[in-house]
Protein backbone atom coordinates (compact mmCIF):
# COMPACT_ATOMS: atom_id res chain seq x y z
CA UNK A 1 0.00 0.00 0.00
CA UNK A 2 1.42 3.31 -0.94
CA UNK A 3 0.36 6.60 0.56
CA UNK A 4 -2.90 5.26 2.01
CA UNK A 5 -4.08 4.25 5.40
CA UNK A 6 -6.17 1.26 6.30
CA UNK A 7 -9.62 2.09 7.62
CA UNK A 8 -11.30 0.09 10.31
CA UNK A 9 -14.42 -1.88 9.40
CA UNK A 10 -17.62 -0.47 10.88
CA UNK A 11 -18.82 -2.14 14.04
CA UNK A 12 -21.75 -4.50 13.53
CA UNK A 13 -25.12 -3.03 14.40
CA UNK A 14 -26.75 -4.19 17.60
CA UNK A 15 -29.59 -6.64 16.96
CA UNK A 16 -33.05 -5.11 16.99
CA UNK A 17 -35.12 -5.99 20.05
CA UNK A 18 -37.64 -8.79 19.57
CA UNK A 19 -41.05 -7.71 18.38
CA UNK A 20 -43.86 -8.05 20.94
CA UNK A 21 -45.31 -11.49 20.24
CA UNK A 22 -46.29 -14.57 22.23
CA UNK A 23 -47.82 -18.02 22.05
CA UNK A 24 -48.82 -19.85 25.20
CA UNK A 25 -50.61 -23.13 25.92
CA UNK A 26 -52.42 -24.64 28.88
CA UNK A 27 -50.67 -27.40 30.81
CA UNK A 28 -53.13 -27.77 33.68
CA UNK A 29 -56.76 -27.24 34.60
CA UNK A 30 -58.52 -24.05 33.60
CA UNK A 31 -59.66 -21.64 36.29
CA UNK A 32 -63.30 -21.13 37.08
CA UNK A 33 -65.24 -18.64 35.04
CA UNK A 34 -65.02 -14.88 35.41
CA UNK A 35 -61.21 -14.51 35.43
CA UNK A 36 -58.35 -14.75 32.91
CA UNK A 37 -57.38 -18.18 31.65
CA UNK A 38 -53.78 -18.96 32.59
CA UNK A 39 -52.01 -20.24 29.49
CA UNK A 40 -49.09 -21.18 31.70
CA UNK A 41 -46.54 -22.64 29.27
CA UNK A 42 -45.07 -20.11 26.85
CA UNK A 43 -43.71 -21.31 23.53
CA UNK A 44 -42.48 -17.81 22.63
CA UNK A 45 -42.63 -14.52 24.51
CA UNK A 46 -40.75 -11.78 22.63
CA UNK A 47 -40.45 -8.63 24.76
CA UNK A 48 -41.98 -10.52 27.71
CA UNK A 49 -45.41 -8.90 27.38
CA UNK A 50 -47.30 -12.09 28.21
CA UNK A 51 -47.39 -13.15 31.88
CA UNK A 52 -47.92 -16.93 32.22
CA UNK A 53 -48.65 -16.50 35.95
CA UNK A 54 -51.73 -14.33 35.28
CA UNK A 55 -52.67 -15.17 31.67
CA UNK A 56 -52.57 -11.47 30.77
CA UNK A 57 -50.69 -9.76 27.92
CA UNK A 58 -49.58 -6.22 28.85
CA UNK A 59 -48.77 -4.15 25.79
CA UNK A 60 -45.10 -3.05 25.79
CA UNK A 61 -45.26 -1.10 22.48
CA UNK A 62 -48.29 0.89 21.27
CA UNK A 63 -49.65 -0.30 17.95
CA UNK A 64 -52.02 -2.62 16.12
CA UNK A 65 -51.95 -6.24 17.30
CA UNK A 66 -53.48 -9.51 16.16
CA UNK A 67 -54.69 -11.99 18.80
CA UNK A 68 -55.84 -15.55 18.17
CA UNK A 69 -57.08 -18.37 20.35
CA UNK A 70 -57.82 -22.04 19.79
CA UNK A 71 -59.62 -23.90 22.54
CA UNK A 72 -60.78 -27.47 22.94
CA UNK A 73 -63.96 -27.82 24.99
CA UNK A 74 -64.76 -31.01 26.88
CA UNK A 75 -67.45 -32.27 29.23
CA UNK A 76 -69.92 -29.65 30.27
CA UNK A 77 -69.02 -27.20 27.55
CA UNK A 78 -67.65 -23.76 27.79
CA UNK A 79 -67.32 -20.45 26.03
CA UNK A 80 -64.50 -17.95 25.90
CA UNK A 81 -64.16 -14.23 25.22
CA UNK A 82 -61.23 -12.01 24.42
CA UNK A 83 -60.97 -9.11 26.88
CA UNK A 84 -59.20 -5.76 26.59
CA UNK A 85 -58.89 -3.70 29.77
CA UNK A 86 -61.80 -5.52 31.51
CA UNK A 87 -64.22 -5.26 28.55
CA UNK A 88 -65.08 -7.99 26.02
CA UNK A 89 -63.21 -7.33 22.78
CA UNK A 90 -64.84 -10.06 20.69
CA UNK A 91 -67.56 -12.64 20.45
CA UNK A 92 -67.75 -15.67 22.68
CA UNK A 93 -66.54 -18.95 21.18
CA UNK A 94 -69.03 -21.68 20.40
CA UNK A 95 -70.00 -24.20 23.04
CA UNK A 96 -70.05 -27.99 22.95
CA UNK A 97 -71.30 -30.28 20.24
CA UNK A 98 -71.58 -34.06 20.17
CA UNK A 99 -68.48 -36.09 19.35
CA UNK A 100 -68.32 -39.90 19.67
CA UNK A 101 -71.23 -40.01 22.09
CA UNK A 102 -69.78 -37.42 24.51
CA UNK A 103 -69.46 -33.69 24.38
CA UNK A 104 -66.42 -32.08 22.81
CA UNK A 105 -65.92 -29.14 20.50
CA UNK A 106 -63.32 -26.71 19.32
CA UNK A 107 -63.53 -22.95 19.03
CA UNK A 108 -61.15 -20.53 17.40
CA UNK A 109 -61.25 -16.81 17.16
CA UNK A 110 -59.14 -13.78 16.50
CA UNK A 111 -59.21 -10.02 16.56
CA UNK A 112 -57.15 -7.05 15.43
CA UNK A 113 -56.91 -4.51 18.26
CA UNK A 114 -55.32 -1.10 18.57
CA UNK A 115 -53.44 -1.00 21.87
CA UNK A 116 -51.74 1.71 23.87
CA UNK A 117 -48.74 0.97 26.01
CA UNK A 118 -49.84 -0.88 29.20
CA UNK A 119 -53.24 -1.95 27.76
CA UNK A 120 -54.07 -5.47 28.92
CA UNK A 121 -55.55 -8.33 26.86
CA UNK A 122 -56.58 -11.83 27.97
CA UNK A 123 -58.91 -14.72 27.28
CA UNK A 124 -61.63 -15.43 29.82
CA UNK A 125 -64.48 -17.84 30.41
CA UNK A 126 -67.44 -15.47 31.01
CA UNK A 127 -68.91 -15.54 34.51
CA UNK A 128 -72.26 -16.86 33.27
CA UNK A 129 -70.80 -19.87 31.41
CA UNK A 130 -69.58 -23.24 32.67
CA UNK A 131 -65.99 -24.13 32.05
CA UNK A 132 -64.71 -27.32 30.50
CA UNK A 133 -61.76 -26.19 28.44
CA UNK A 134 -58.90 -28.62 28.03
CA UNK A 135 -55.14 -28.62 27.73
CA UNK A 136 -55.40 -28.62 23.92
CA UNK A 137 -55.79 -24.85 23.93
CA UNK A 138 -53.55 -21.93 22.92
CA UNK A 139 -53.49 -18.13 22.96
CA UNK A 140 -51.26 -15.97 20.72
CA UNK A 141 -50.73 -12.34 19.88
CA UNK A 142 -48.30 -10.22 17.92
CA UNK A 143 -47.63 -6.66 16.80
CA UNK A 144 -48.73 -5.94 13.22
CA UNK A 145 -47.47 -2.34 13.17
CA UNK A 146 -46.39 0.32 15.61
CA UNK A 147 -48.75 3.21 16.36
Amino acid sequence: MTGGSASAAPAPAAPAPAAPAFTAVVSGPFPGSGRPVRFDRTLYNGRGGYDPDTGVFTCPVAGVYYFAYHVHVEEGGGRVSLYKNHLPAGEEGDGPGPLQGGYADQASGGAVLRLRERDRVWLQVPAHRPDGLSVHSSFSGFLLRRA
